[in-house]
């Protein structure tokens, strides 16, 4: 949280309601069987985000 704070200037609590409402979003998606994906626009290459652990019938492509 330092390490954010330093660079953006922003309040810790500011720092910690966005993480909340990044959770949020994710936890919502993954109820929904959504899947999340990082992008590298500079090299076209995306990796799945996993945040906690995949239920056991769950592929990891």
């Amino acid at each position: 949280m330092a390490r954010e704070h330093e660079r953006s200037g922003d309040t810790r609590t500011d720092i910690i309601n966005r993480a909340v409402q990044v959770y949020e979003e994710v936890e919502e998606a993954r109820r929904q069987g959504k899947i999340i994906y990082l992008y590298d626009p500079e090299t076209g290459a995306r990796e799945r985000l996993i945040i906690g652990t995949l239920p056991p019938d769950e592929s990891t492509t």
